[in-house]
């Protein structure tokens, strides 16, 4: 699902050319703004004849510039590119994905304007 879900963001040339990167961990000296793939959570969600799986996904989107329309924009971008989508994963099929958060928030140093995404995904397993 990480590898999906990173493959439909960095594939996606608005998103890119907007961001510095999009990590699942923050190199020294990175700049702003750009996107994390953050924590998981993972339930058993089986059917009668198919294995499944309800997880939630949170994506975090950092940004330096003033007042919130960047933050904003790029979560905008993300739910663009993953919300209500189908994205091709290897050994399960894709069900289902919806944004179920939007927190946008200061950070402590001032400058920093932060937005958690929160994502909900079914996926069945053959």
């Amino acid at each position: 699902m990480q590898k999906a879900i990173f493959t439909a963001l960095t594939a996606d040339a608005t998103l890119t050319g907007k961001v510095v990167g999009i990590f699942d961990w923050v190199p020294d000296g990175s700049g702003f703004p750009y996107v994390v793939i953050g924590e998981a959570t993972e339930a058993l969600a089986d059917t009668q004849d198919h294995d499944g799986r309800d997880i939630t996904c949170t994506l975090h989107v950092w940004s330096q510039a003033k007042g919130f329309t960047e933050c904003l924009g790029l979560a905008q971008d993300l739910n663009r590119i993953l919300h209500h989508q189908i994205l091709p994963l290897v050994g399960a099929s894709w069900i289902y994905c919806s944004c179920e958060l939007l927190e946008p928030m200061h950070d402590p140093d001032g400058i920093t304007r932060h937005a958690v995404l929160q994502y909900r995904l079914f996926v069945q397993i053959p």
